[in-house]
């Protein structure tokens, strides 16, 4: 066993994790391995991806434990760390999305330009407007390049259209600050899982034209057959489309549902088809 005081962990990390670790969640300190995600889509899907890989995440006594959130900055140092004396025996593996692109109304500020908070709030209006900013998720566009910027003649924007490229361009590559924090903790017997995409949702339809066909004949056929969708648009765009509906429709946990579903009923033929992305396949290859 390993003494919670001879751990990383401080007292905020003990005081979150007692709350936390109810019967069911604490299975994960005796199993073989941990798959830690942040909510019950991903918890849905990992079962048949392990499936689908050859790796059956039950008889390798893994747990897949759904955070509800990212709080996984406490679970972390249960498993990170040089000293094997300080950690957990058992592998774990954290995914989460990279959540890219995240932007907010003062973003543009620049006093050697010039721009205050007002000036700064009314070109993030207007990229909202132009849909170069995702109004919703308050992201940059899925879609965004830099050609959107020139496409635009109104002020402010067209004023400052190098500085507005160059804050796009940046926010478009930056993860999270979770994200990075959770980076700098993979050591021992811990592996941090980003997306390369923003979530997984997109990560999965951006994976090939099978996945993408697969995920409109889901969640467009199957769930939402009166929603329209143009199979002639660009992987990108359909893409785009997906997940502008996926969350004005607020149904991730039934998409994932009924997805999980589909490939279960028919794992034979999808097994080596449908691409599971790479941050998925090295969680899995890491706990079993």
């Amino acid at each position: 066993a390993l003494p919670i005081a001879e751990t990383g962990l401080n007292q905020k990390n003990r005081d979150f994790l007692s709350k936390f670790l109810d019967v069911t969640k604490s299975q994960l300190l005796f199993s073989s391995g941990a798959i830690m995600v942040e909510g019950i889509s991903e918890a849905l899907l990992m079962p048949v991806f392990g499936e689908m890989l050859g790796k059956n995440l039950e008889k390798h006594g893994v747990e897949v434990v759904n955070i509800g959130g990212v709080s996984f900055e406490h679970f972390a140092k249960l498993y990170y760390g040089d000293e094997q004396e300080k950690r957990l025996p058992s592998k774990c593996a954290i995914i989460t999305d990279n959540d890219k692109g995240a932007i907010d109304a003062s973003a543009f500020v620049d006093s050697t330009l010039g721009i205050n908070e007002t000036e700064s709030k009314l070109i993030y209006d207007q990229l909202e407007e132009d849909e170069v900013i995702n109004k919703k998720l308050k992201r940059v566009s899925i879609l965004y390049h830099q050609d959107m910027i020139d496409s635009i003649s109104d002020e402010p924007v067209a004023k400052y259209r190098d500085h507005i490229k160059d804050i796009l361009s940046r926010k478009a590559q930056t993860n999270s600050a979770m994200a990075e924090t959770l980076e700098v903790l993979e050591s021992g017997n811990l592996k941090i899982c980003l997306t390369v995409e923003r979530t997984l949702e997109l990560e999965l339809f951006m994976q090939s034209e099978h996945n993408a066909e697969v995920i409109e004949k889901v969640y467009f056929t199957g769930m939402h057959p009166r929603t329209l969708f143009d199979p002639n648009l660009s992987l990108q765009e359909r893409g785009k489309h997906f997940m502008d509906k996926l969350t004005s429709n607020s149904d991730k946990s039934d998409f994932s549902y009924n997805l999980a579903t589909y490939l279960e009923d028919n794992i034979s033929d999808e097994k080596g088809i449908f691409k599971i992305p790479a941050h998925i396949e090295d969680s899995i290859d890491w706990v079993c």
